[in-house]
């Protein structure tokens, strides 16, 4: 008989287990800028884990004097797509639109960019970085001297952030090397001011800049953590397991990322043993071209003015929500979004937009779904299960606004379960279908769940 574990009082003990963290340089340069490529060697001979893997770095928008160039909301949006090659083999070749994904996906789920190391919000005069203060058409910069940095990508998504299990033995693996594609300057915003209404004389920092931009990375380093243990039992484990079964596997996700001028119907095809989720992004069509940042919907930005000193004409401009002026769910506050990843619902004039996935013969929901049910569905899609932050429906859909279906059973992630739909050899067809909206730039992100089989003298065969 097994009882359930919270009936069961026990304890088990590991002892003379070691933990570490180790700093690694990349292969090429300590310096970057956009477009460009950073490699890193793993550890070997380590048990790796995957999940605590720590991108540090120093990151400015000051390439190009006075252009109002300002960091993206989120630092992994730097990021355009990394992949992982053991021995040579890519087995995660990573997706193009990375920052997209994260922000779509921190909007549908749980918001995992920390405020100390993350950049969370966009800047528009006063960091909350360092404290410094931007003035005109200044850049957002940072310091970089002594090796000092201001960010962490910790939180991967891919196979980096779900590798099960997440302690890796690098011992059995040829060399593991991973490579990061930097985003585009196109991530950055260019603004024609500080102003949050145009007080003082200054622009506001809504308006167009003159493009231009750039940004640079600087002071480049990951952190890994490994693990020791105290004698040969997790040694004769693997091998154990190895020799019964002739090979180990390891779980983890790939995702693919397909871009398309959205008239109505867009098309994707993935060749996978289990398609898990769908994610779909909507942007105005010029979310490329460089310009002033976006302010969320109901947060601050008309003014409200008070004096430095008392019957004093020297006014500040503290603004005031555009939904009620006491800022109901947290709209009492400043909150801008960079035009490229600004994701909008665009309704045509006068339409009620639906949406609809085609997949072979079949229609995911049954219905033309409205964004409202859309929502619905994300929330019950993602894998975390719930929001933890507030988004009401008008930011959804002006700032927000995109979409998760789920093909797999739920929380089977938890589990290692492989349930999605198996289009293996097959390439399924998949079309993204809408109603009612004016032309949209869609990128789609399609989740799988793919294996890497490790068997004797490092060989490895990847199940995608």
């Amino acid at each position: 008989m097994s009882y359930n574990p919270n009936l069961a009082y026990f304890l088990k003990r590991l002892e003379g287990v070691s933990v570490n963290r180790f700093q690694i340089q990349p292969q090429n340069s300590t310096s970057a800028t956009a477009n460009k490529v950073v490699r890193f060697t793993l550890p070997q001979n380590a048990l790796i884990n995957t999940k605590n893997i720590a991108l540090h770095f120093s990151a400015n928008a000051d390439q190009v004097a006075d252009q109002g160039g300002r960091l993206p909301a989120k630092i992994d949006s730097l990021i355009d797509r990394y992949s992982v090659e053991v021995g040579g083999v890519q087995v995660a070749s990573g997706f193009n639109g990375y920052g997209l994904f994260k922000h779509l996906k921190d909007a549908l789920s749980h918001n995992k960019c920390d405020a100390g190391l993350g950049h969370p919000e966009m800047v528009r005069q006063n960091s909350y970085v360092d404290n410094s203060v931007i003035s005109g058409i200044g850049n957002e910069t940072y310091a970089s001297t002594n090796n000092q940095t201001q960010f962490c990508i910790d939180k991967w998504e891919g196979m980096l952030g779900s590798l099960a299990p997440c302690v890796l033995d690098s011992s059995i693996l040829p060399t593991i090397t991973l490579t990061l594609f930097l985003a585009s300057d196109d991530v950055l915003s260019s603004v024609a001011g500080i102003g949050l209404r145009g007080s003082g004389g200054n622009t506001e920092i809504v308006t167009n800049g003159n493009g231009g931009a750039r940004w640079s990375m600087e002071n480049i380093r990951l952190v890994v953590e490994t693990f020791g243990l105290p004698d040969a039992t997790y040694d004769g484990l693997v091998e154990g397991m190895m020799e019964q079964q002739g090979f180990l596997e390891l779980s983890y996700k790939n995702i693919y990322s397909f871009e398309n001028s959205h008239t109505g119907s867009s098309r994707v095809a993935v060749s996978s043993q289990s398609v898990d989720r769908v994610w779909c992004a909507f942007r105005d069509t010029n979310f490329s071209t460089q310009g002033g940042v976006i302010r969320v919907e109901g947060h601050k930005g008309h003014g409200g003015y008070v004096s430095s000193t008392s019957g004093g004409n020297n006014d500040f401009d503290v603004g005031i929500p555009s939904y009620d002026y006491g800022g109901v769910l947290g709209t009492n506050s400043e909150k801008y979004v960079g035009k490229y990843f600004n994701m909008k619902e665009g309704a045509a004039a006068g339409k009620k937009p639906t949406y609809q996935l085609q997949v072979g013969g079949a229609y995911v929901p049954q219905f033309k779904a409205t964004a409202e049910e859309m929502l619905q569905i994300s929330k019950s899609s993602v894998e975390e299960g719930e929001m933890d932050k507030v988004m009401t429906l008008d930011q959804y859909k002006t700032n927000f606004f995109g979409f998760c279906v789920r093909f797999n059973l739920p929380n089977s992630e938890e589990l290692r379960e492989v349930s999605g739909l198996n289009t293996k050899g097959m390439a399924l067809d998949m079309f993204i279908n809408s109603d009612g909206q004016s032309t949209r730039n869609l990128t789609t992100f399609v989740e799988t769940s793919a294996s890497l089989r490790v068997g004797s003298a490092k060989q490895i065969e990847v199940l995608a």
